[in-house]
């Protein structure tokens, strides 16, 4: 498990940056992150497979060099509302931390509806 977070640290995930055919992802996440400040060195890739007629768009991800950077670009997102309302840049996360988190949303909107 402390392996797995170690492993995580330096990546975040990009959900509903457009995908096209023949698209330069680097360029697009580079835009996307001087939207916010922020120039770091970075390695990204779609995840998931690519299906024949999906409309689906599959999340990127980005490993940067620190633990550090993905913090300094985590703090900045609420900038992206601005410019690109429909990307969201989320730390890499586990399943089990995914449904963790999941399960707590479900109750927070229940709480608040009440």
């Amino acid at each position: 498990m402390r392996l797995q977070r170690r492993s995580r640290c330096k990546n975040l995930i990009v959900f509903w940056l457009k995908e096209e055919e023949e698209e330069q992802l680097p360029a697009l996440v580079t835009a996307v992150l001087e939207e916010i400040g922020e120039e770091p060195h970075f390695e990204a890739t779609r995840v998931g497979w690519k299906r024949p007629g999906s409309t689906t768009i599959r999340p990127v991800k980005i490993t940067v060099p620190s633990s550090t950077a993905v913090h300094q670009i985590l703090m900045k997102t609420g900038r992206l509302r601005e410019t690109h309302k429909d990307v969201c840049i989320c730390p890499d996360r586990s399943s089990e931390e995914r449904a963790t988190k999941k399960h707590l949303v479900t109750d927070l909107k229940k709480k608040r509806a009440e």
